[in-house]
């Protein structure tokens, strides 16, 4: 398989809409606004009011974002006991909120429609298109007319133009780019594009050269794109990875524009250091040193402090830097659970002194037991469909044995015939998850982390 990352953002997700006449949906908020007017020029002091939110008022069915400007403005609009002499203005009570509430919960839906379904389910698509056409000057004012300025020193040079990109920092930036890369995958027919936020992926896999011809021509297809939408790649700045364990992997020469592309032995995705040969020693490697680097920061500024503090301060520091990433990534080998385990043992001295107590009194889940139990929360959130994920996809049902529930049969785990088999999740996972008892197995997802977390103690 070979890999070539690019840059992009996932696409949004569409609203859905609300069919509502307008005279009448027009007429009705122009009677709120000067009702709320009329009030507001009756209170003295309207920053006395005390806030209602609309979901403690008003049913599910009515919490929908296009009734909260009449519901709210109706709840807004109850009139309120005159001010006394002394210009004290009287703040409502919640039940008068709740009585104006009920009353315009039997009007509304006579207002915006003629049935109980939702409101916001039946406005049309092109009215939705409409409203979002009538914000397109927004957007152009948003991006024009902005210029920029250089100042050292009290010098300041002259104002220029700014002609290209958006604001950085700005809320609509990641928005605006989200929208400019959305047709990038409609360029790519012959390969799989892999997008999170701002990062992305092509792959393929190649088994001959014709393969290798049309992964070329795929990053031909992504020039091209590039070229068309005012963009240049940085050919530098783009690598290729051929993730194979073959002794003689096929290696094939890629361009993009006139520019070879280099080839690399790890390539950094999401956080993670991926080998060509799926091997974890680079990356266990890389992330020993940040948290030792880390753990050496809190030794220098945390002497003197309990080890309560210090504790706390590994596991918000140190030990996020080396489980980043789990399941999708694990030490496989004993030499690399050895070097993360040594790092945990270093914070525990620094902790608790020379002596340290029993690891339950330490409260910190050993570094062996820590992988066992971020592999079952993570297969268990795959049974229960809160995960995108098929845990069971080569994992089979094995015979049962005596004494085995039959509501939960016993897995099996896929045939492996080398280590680097056995280390993979859909291996490793079933013993584990054969020796939870059923109890645990079928609990909520919610408790099952600290469930699970126990049971391990109690067989550590």
């Amino acid at each position: 398989m070979t890999m070539a990352p690019r840059t992009s953002l996932r696409r949004s997700r569409r609203l859905p809409g609300v069919t509502v006449q307008p005279a009448t949906l027009v007429a009705v908020i122009a009677a709120a606004e000067n009702a709320v007017e009329k009030e507001r020029r009756q209170l003295i002091d309207w920053k006395l009011k005390r806030p209602v939110s609309c979901r403690q008022c008003f049913p599910e069915p009515l919490c929908e974002p296009t009734a909260y400007s009449v519901v709210a403005t109706a709840v807004v609009t109850k009139p309120e006991p005159e001010a006394k002499e002394e210009e004290e203005a009287v703040t409502p009570a919640k039940e008068d909120y709740k009585e104006v509430a009920l009353e315009a919960e039997s009007k509304l839906p006579k207002i915006l429609s003629d049935s109980d379904v939702e409101v916001f389910a039946r406005i049309g698509k092109h009215r939705v298109i409409c409203c979002l056409a009538n914000h397109q000057h927004h957007l152009h004012h948003f991006l024009t007319g902005r210029t920029q300025f250089v100042q050292y020193r009290g010098a300041r040079s002259e104002p220029t133009e700014v002609s290209s990109g958006v604001i950085q920092g700005s809320v609509l930036g990641p928005l605006l780019f989200n929208v400019f890369v959305s047709d990038l995958p409609d360029a790519l027919n012959k390969c799989t594009l892999v997008q999170y936020a701002d990062d992305a992926t092509i792959y393929k896999k190649i088994s001959c050269q014709e393969d290798a011809d049309e992964f070329q021509e795929e990053l031909n297809n992504v020039d091209i794109w590039c070229a068309n939408n005012g963009m240049e790649l940085n050919s530098r700045k783009c690598k290729v990875m051929d993730i194979s364990r073959a002794r003689l992997p096929l290696h094939f020469e890629y361009t993009l524009g006139d520019a070879p592309l280099e080839y690399e032995d790890s390539q950094r995705l999401l956080g993670v250091h991926i080998a060509r040969d799926l091997r974890w020693r680079v990356h266990t490697d890389i992330m020993r040193a940040k948290a030792a680097q880390r753990l050496s920061f809190a030794a220098r500024n945390l002497r003197g402090c309990t080890p309560r503090v210090k504790r706390i301060a590994y596991l918000t520091m140190v030990k996020p830097v080396m489980t980043f990433g789990l399941p999708a990534w694990h030490p496989t080998t004993q030499e690399n659970i050895n070097k993360l385990s040594r790092v945990q043992n270093r914070a525990m001295h620094f902790a608790f002194g020379k002596i340290l107590p029993e690891p339950r009194l330490q409260n910190v889940m050993p570094f062996n037991m820590h992988l066992r139990h971020t592999d079952l929360v993570f297969f268990q959130r795959c049974q229960s469909g809160q995960t995108d994920f098929d845990a069971r996809a080569r994992i089979i049902q094995g015979r049962a044995l005596r004494g085995d529930n039959t509501a939960h049969p016993r897995l099996q785990p896929p045939p492996a015939r080398t280590a680097f088999g056995r280390s993979a999740f859909s291996y490793r996972v079933c013993k584990p998850w054969n020796d939870l008892p059923p109890s645990l197995k079928d609990c909520d997802a919610s408790k099952f982390p600290s469930l699970c977390e126990q049971f391990l103690w109690c067989n550590f």
